[in-house]
């Protein structure tokens, strides 16, 4: 992948069913989240893709880091125009 380039990442987020203090049930069974996300590809890190919501040809606004571990797919969506 380039910088710059649009794509798709599905991944798994953390979650909690709870607020506060509470009496945690052994047999509860908390469902993960699956989280879409598009934004640019920035680069990736051994641990992390980087993402950004707004690029200009060699600057990002915000970066959003997603853990590698946590990505079910990732795929491009719209090859930056060169």
């Amino acid at each position: 992948m380039k910088f710059g380039e649009v794509i798709y990442i599905e991944w798994v987020d953390s979650t909690s069913d709870y607020q506060g203090w509470h009496e945690p049930l052994k047999e509860k069974v908390v469902a993960l989240q699956p989280i879409h996300t598009i934004g640019f590809y920035l680069y990736e890190t051994e641990d992390a893709v980087v993402t950004t919501h707004s690029v200009s040809e060699e600057h990002a606004f915000n970066t959003f880091s997603i853990p590698k571990g946590t990505i079910k797919t990732m795929e491009v969506i719209n090859a930056k125009q060169e």
